[in-house]
């Protein structure tokens, strides 16, 4: 293998200074020279050498070419204050002039529009690097210049992207026809001026707005306010009714619904009206290359840093982070520009390894994906998609070259999953690297600090000789007795580590399952972040998750529609959306805890009719601004110092270039104390951002690059350095710098710090998905899942940072604020939803209502309520686009995840921080085998489920209860049980998903009850005993009731009692009949778990349920899985294990032919005899032997085994519990044992074999065979092969008997059917007939 990886260089990352304010005393006498708050250029200066001004109205900076552009194509108005723009001489004519101000000297200059050069480098357009000047907008302005990119203004006539050359011919004749009739073009110009045409375009079209915002149609939008407030009206009078009129006979229960409706209401509240402003984004990525990538130009997009996180790479596997790292290398960017960082958080050399298998791969892999431009650029999930790969494809090689790729792809998976089963055996020693050094990693909690770095300027190239981006490993140090702070922690080290190697202004934070879908992604990110006037107030752009492998149906709500596509887009509208956790691209400045450019206010209109002290005509006096006191912070006021004075200055000392921080306070020579005093000292930049020169050096960099004169050598050291284990110790890591430390769901604490200083989020929809990653599809990790989150919320309530108190003296919008209340404040609404949830039942069962007896004028309320809940659903639904499945299926899940998860966060948190009892959390298994929905019916038992489950059980007793109970009394007792069958059935519909999955496995016998920890086993076995046991009272409560009413005798347990004459066969004992029923299968089913737990106690880990293609009713067995299975029982089974019931001849037309199973027996010797002489002797096998015995006898088995008996085979699956499962599951379970667990020597650790300890080893290796169809031999697939083997080998004649089976089905039913038709036709007449006797007298 070719070396891929090389030390710390650095490429030209420095950008070009940006035009800084205040600078050049000469211009400043001058009106003050400024950037062009449209295109980011000089404004430049009149041929008289005065400062150009496009509006003496409020003096807002345009350049010339940016304002005749206005003139002629925009809407002819200053951006700020919306005043017409008066014409200036020399300038070109348009309609609305005043005649009175034309001047006759200037006709001529009206027709030499290509002759004027405007003054500096406007073709340069550099939008987005233009300091601190940003573009200001009235908050009360109707009309926008049509320049402005958050402004859905007058559509310019260039703004679609350019589809053909006819259509680009098309639109230079338009804009040659409007100028001629303007009278700027001559007809008579030749044919040479269309390319000047065609420039003029490019450059008017690369000066309109990278993005624009799409606000919903008023159609759509409108109803749905007004709805919302009738919403608010009606909740007003409901409420008084509710409080006016309690039911005085189950005050209780009333008293506990109004506090549970109460809360909801506020709760309501709190998710809708952040909801007011919905909005869209739409982005011109053509405008964003004609801008930044002009021809014959250096390149000039920003640079940009790729953070990839980690844990463990056994549960994360290696093969989804290598098609994440391969889909950032093969981006659609410039590969200088971009670098990929990857943080292993457990020190794995299993990912270290991964990394350089697959920078080696990336080297052929990008030039393929970039020359054919195929989507998306993860090589697992492109290869199966199932398109057509052909469409749009003209290249003749690419289906010869796509099928190589496909076949090196395989092997590079072949080599990963080499390693992973090569991890899984970690030697005594500890691994060791190639060179014969130990892995600094080997203790995972303490190690020291590990950075590789691959690729890059300066390592391997690609297969095309071309450059590939940087990949980085990095593993920060970890040593007991520090916090770590976990993924948080992870992250900032990553944020310090590019800092000093690369130092991108913008940073792409993305999970190790969410690769890039969409190779365009960063280009929609940079086209709100370059922006010139609104990139500098965005701290991120976030984009939307989705999820691959979810089921069509989504039962559990994983893909989060609803909040993706309903609540984002609304806090899009107001401050932005909020921070997710991955598919983030951040502006580095907001991280570092910079507060926002802070906007020029527009002066005050005054008027200068009367002396400057008078301020009572038109206007005020403008006052002196008062800064208060710590107002910017402890860095705002030196950011916009640093813009305005370019005083770093670095000298090289010796060799190698020494920072110091020394040196920054000498640049301050020659200021005045005022300003000396505002910059920060040495010890506070320490403080601040830790020990680090370099560091430092590169935060004041505001638009990344790295300081003149760095090396990798010192880079590579002061990297190390910063990923030290005591660098934050007292500093402001993770308070106020980086991501936020104090809770779990640190993405939502740091996206709402950014947001209290002022910062401004967008949200990016693409109309391809930028990123795809995986969710847990199964009822139990799901809420596992939600739990972590609503823990985190649960942390931040109980913080200095919860948003009910926090950051009020900052920049914060209200509607934003109640986003972030709401987004920590919903797992409390799991207290009030247990409590209503559980109301139905019990005014099923006690014969009370919370609700007293209703007139027409009050019902009305409910009836508005309800149909006012509807209306805003439905209106929601219409202009978000979201489908009324999402919708139920996410207010499904609400109810069980509310009920279930976010009430043990809720307790968790209060013991976490009460009571200092810390919850640790297991990473989330990621899926990486190819059964699509494998997970989605896997039911594994949690105490998650013992409250929605119990809610079901009670509901329902209570539903029967109440029937029943109004079966036995009068017809009048129905009315009023038809509200609280109502409120019941609204319970059990919520649960419906979770019902429908515990009915599956009770008939399909299959729960699966998974422990990891002793006393997780003792707590499963207390939930189960206290279900069972509500689960009999709930049963004798039914019985003594029912017994009271009725005169029958009580119910026996066969329930097949004969009626009696007093009636037993009536309604009421019906009803009873089935109460008891409900009971006793109530009782079954929580029974049947506790005999589950009992079988994993003596048959060890409950196994999976694999769905075996051959179980099925119409299904046979997969013969050519029947030859590669016996393949693997003859080269790694035979020599341990015998199959004494099976002969060669029952392999014939099953897996082989008859000659290929007479060449397989002729191998073998068999002692036959005697012969005429009456001695035994030897001869080749024939069909009619059986398969050789590995062993004479058992004590030679025994002898060889190490006192183990290998046991025969024939009938394996059969003799088992759970048969070819268990086989399966015990092949390929081995592992390492778990702490605190000893096998002795000789035995190896299997959770699935009864005692975890078994004497064979681990036998199924990746690639232990070569298979002779040439399917790659892994360790899943062998293990496949040889159950299907011993399935077949125990149930030879399954096939004939499914097909018998049938044969006698289909005879049957004709019988069926013949003898209905001789009842119905022949017997009939026997029936009907009548017999009349005529008695004779």
């Amino acid at each position: 293998m070719e070396t891929n990886s090389t030390g710390f260089a650095s490429g030209p990352h420095r950008r070009n200074d940006p035009y800084t304010m205040g600078g050049h005393e000469e211009v400043q006498k001058h009106s003050k020279s400024k950037s062009c708050g449209i295109c980011g250029d000089e404004v430049g200066r009149k041929d008289d050498g005065e400062v150009f001004v496009a509006c003496h109205h409020c003096g807002f900076p345009v350049c010339q070419p940016c304002y005749e552009y206005e003139r002629t194509e925009g809407n002819q108005s200053c951006p700020q204050c919306n005043t017409r723009y008066k014409r200036h001489k020399g300038c070109p004519r348009v309609a609305g002039d005043e005649e009175d101000s034309r001047e006759g000297d200037d006709f001529e200059d009206e027709l030499q529009i290509k002759g004027q050069q405007p003054t500096g480098n406007h073709h340069a357009l550099n939008h987005s690097e233009n300091g601190d000047q940003t573009r200001q907008w009235q908050p009360n302005v109707v009309a926008f210049s049509s320049f402005a990119g958050s402004v859905a203004g007058k559509d310019l006539e260039g703004e679609k992207d350019v589809e053909s050359n006819g259509e680009w011919k098309e639109r230079v004749e338009k804009w040659k026809a409007r100028q001629e009739k303007r009278g700027l073009v001559s007809k008579e110009d030749g044919p040479g001026d269309d390319h000047d045409a065609e420039d003029d375009i490019l450059m008017a079209e690369a000066r309109q707005p990278l993005w624009r915002k799409v606000p919903f149609p008023s159609s759509k939008i409108n109803p749905y306010r007004i709805v919302i407030i009738f919403r608010l009206v009606v909740l007003v009078f409901f409420f008084r009714f509710r409080i006016t009129t309690p039911a005085m006979d189950a005050y209780p229960l009333w008293l506990v619904s109004i506090i549970c409706e109460i809360w909801f209401a506020l709760s309501w509240i709190l998710d809708q009206f952040p909801k007011w402003f919905p909005i869209n984004r739409e982005t011109y990525l053509d405008r964003l290359s004609m801008r930044f990538e002009r021809e014959g130009e250096p390149n000039r997009l920003s640079h940009v840093d790729v953070f990839v996180s980690t844990v463990d790479p056994l549960k994360e596997p290696p093969i989804i982070t290598a098609n994440t790292v391969l889909s950032i290398l093969a981006i659609d960017y410039p590969v200088d520009k971009v670098s990929c960082y990857v943080s292993d958080d457990g020190a794995s050399m299993l990912l270290f390894d991964t990394l350089s298998e697959t920078a080696e791969f990336a080297r052929r892999w990008v030039p393929f994906c970039k020359k054919h431009s195929v989507e998306p650029r993860a090589p697992e999930f492109y290869f199966s998609e199932k398109i057509d790969y052909l469409k749009d494809k003209v290249q003749p090689t690419f289906v010869k070259e796509r099928r190589a790729m496909k076949r090196e792809y395989e092997e590079f998976k072949v080599r990963i999953n080499a390693l992973v089963a090569k991890a899984l055996k970690k030697p005594e020693e500890g691994w060791v690297m190639q060179d014969g050094t130990p892995w600094p990693g080997n203790n995972t909690r303490d190690h020291p600090g590990m950075i590789q770095v691959y690729l890059g300027s300066q390592g391997a190239l690609d297969v095309e000789g071309k450059e590939l981006p940087r990949l980085v490993y990095v593993s920060r140090e970890k040593r007991p007795g520090y916090q770590h702070h976990k993924k948080a922690g992870a992250m900032n080290a990553l944020v310090r580590v590019s800092a000093v190697l690369t130092n991108a202004p913008f940073m792409l934070n993305l999970d190790c399952d969410h690769y890039i879908n969409n190779s365009k992604a960063i280009r929609e990110a940079m086209c709100f972040l370059m922006d010139p006037q609104l990139g500098k107030k965005l701290c991120y752009v976030q984009f939307p998750q989705r999820f691959d492998g979810i089921d069509p149906n989504d039962r559990y709500a994983n893909r989060n529609v609803v909040f993706f596509d309903i609540n984002m887009k609304g806090l899009d509208g107001i401050q932005g959306p909020v921070y997710v956790g991955t598919g983030c691209v951040f502006n580095r400045q907001a991280l570092y805890g910079y507060d926002p450019p802070v906007s020029q206010k527009r002066p005050k209109m005054t008027c200068d009719c009367l002396p400057s002290w008078c301020c009572c005509c038109c206007g005020t006096r403008p006052k002196k601004s008062k800064s208060k006191k710590g107002e910017r912070g402890m860095f705002g006021g030196f950011l916009s110092m640093n813009k305005k004075k370019k005083m770093m200055s670095y000298s090289k000392r010796g060799s190698g270039p020494v920072f110091d921080l020394e040196e920054i306070e000498e640049g301050l020579e020659g200021y005045d104390e005022l300003e000396k005093s505002s910059l920060m000292s040495q010890k506070n930049f320490e403080k601040r951002f830790g020990q680090s020169p370099v560091f430092i050096t590169s935060t004041l960099m505001e638009d990344g690059g790295l300081p003149q004169g760095t090396n990798p050598a010192s880079l590579i050291k002061e990297a190390i350095h910063v990923i030290s284990c005591g660098y934050e110790e007292k500093t402001e890591w993770g308070k106020e710098i980086g991501w936020i430390y104090g809770s779990v769901t640190e993405d939502i604490l740091t996206g709402f710090k950014m947001h209290c200083r002022g910062w401004k989020s967008v949200y990016c929809v693409p109309k391809r998905a930028a990123f795809k990653g995986s969710a847990p599809i199964n009822l139990s990790d799901r809420l596992h899942q939600v739990l972590r989150w609503a823990l985190g919320s649960v942390e931040i309530f109980l913080s200095r940072h919860c948003p009910l108190w926090y950051g009020y003296g900052g920049k914060l919008k209200w509607l934003e604020r109640f986003a972030y209340t709401n987004t920590i404040v919903y797992p409390f609404t799991s207290i009030p939803l247990l409590a209503y949830c559980t109301i139905p039942a019990v005014c099923l069962l006690t014969g009370k209502f919370i609700i007293p007896t209703l007139n027409n004028f009050n019902s009305a309320w409910f009836l508005a309520l309800f149909v006012s809940i509807i209306a805003t659903s439905v209106l929601e639904l219409r202009w978000s686009g979201v489908s009324i499945q999402d919708l139920w299926r996410n207010e499904q899940f609400w109810v069980i995840g509310g009920v279930s998860a976010h009430l043990f966060a809720v307790f968790q948190g209060l013991l976490k921080v009460l009571a200092g009892v810390d919850t640790n959390f297991t990473v989330t298994a990621k899926a990486a085998d190819d059964a699509e929905f494998g997970d989605l019916y896997l039911f594994k038992w949690t105490t998650l489920l013992i409250p929605p489950t119990t809610l079901i059980i009670i509901n329902m007793v209570g539903v029967a209860a109440g029937v029943a109970d109004a079966v036995n009394n009068s017809y009048k007792s129905w009315g009023p049980l038809f509200g609280k069958l109502f409120f019941a059935f609204w319970v059990i519909s919520h649960f419906c998903s979770l019902s429908l999955t515990a009915l599956a496995f009770v008939s399909l016998g299959c729960f699966s009850f998974r422990r990891s920890l002793p006393y997780q086993e003792s707590l499963l076995w207390c939930s189960k005993s206290s279900l069972m046991a509500a689960g009999r009272a709930i049963h004798h409560f039914l019985r003594r009731r029912f017994q009271s009413q009725c005169s029958a005798p009580p119910i026996v347990s066969t329930f097949t009692a004969k009626q009696d004459q007093d009636g037993f066969g009536s309604a009421g004992l019906k009803s009873l009949r089935a109460l008891a029923l409900l009971g006793a299968g109530v009782s079954g089913l929580l029974s049947f778990a506790g005999i589950a737990s009992a079988d994993e106690a003596e048959h060890g880990l409950a196994c999976p349920n694999y769905p075996w293609p051959h179980e099925g009713i119409l299904s046979s067995y997969d013969h050519s899985s029947i030859r590669r299975g016996h393949q693997v029982y003859q080269q790694v089974c035979a020599s341990c294990h015998s199959m004494s019931l099976i002969s060669y001849r029952d392999l014939v037309g099953v897996a082989y032919t008859e000659e290929e199973t007479k060449a397989m027996a002729a191998e073998i010797e068999v002692v036959d005899g005697p012969n005429d002489e009456g001695e035994m002797y030897t001869r080749p096998g024939k069909l009619s032997d059986r398969f050789p015995q590995p062993y004479s006898n058992e004590q030679a088995a025994r002898f060889a085994n190490g006192g183990a008996y290998p046991p025969d085979l024939s009938l394996i699956t059969k003799a088992r519990h759970n048969g070819q499962n268990y086989v399966f599951a015990l092949l390929t379970g081995y592992r390492d044992p778990p702490a605190g667990v000893s096998i002795r020597e000789g035995l190896h650790y299997n959770p699935y074999f009864p005692g975890g300890a078994i004497a064979m080893p681990k036998m199924l290796n990746d690639g232990v065979l070569e298979y002779e169809d040439e399917t790659p031999a892994t360790e899943a697939q062998m293990g496949k092969d040889v159950v299907t083997f011993l399935s077949w080998a125990a149930e030879p004649e399954m096939e004939e008997r499914k097909l018998m089976g049938f044969k006698w089905i289909f005879v049957l039913s004709l019988a069926l059917l013949q003898a209905a038709y001789y009842r119905r036709l022949k017997w009939s007449i026997f029936k009907s007939r009548k017999l009349v006797v005529d008695v004779v007298n």
